[in-house]
């Protein structure tokens, strides 16, 4: 019975634990970013382009095999 009263009240403190760094990121700023999330869709496509024409494409289309 003993452990189980331990367990409880370690998880509720835990849980203290993660509400107050959640308030303390709220309030400090971290989740103000508004301009961030509005300029990624306009700039995902030229994003992907990119990495598109950087991957290697110089191979040629049937490897040479040696028997």
């Amino acid at each position: 019975m003993n452990i189980i009263i331990l367990l409880v009240l370690s998880s509720v403190l835990v849980a203290i634990a993660f509400l107050i760094a959640f308030l303390w990121a709220t309030s400090s700023g971290q989740y103000d970013d508004v301009h961030t999330p509005a300029m990624r869709i306009l700039f995902e496509d030229r994003v992907k382009a990119e990495a598109e024409s950087l991957s290697v494409t110089n191979y040629p289309s049937e490897p040479d095999h040696v028997n």
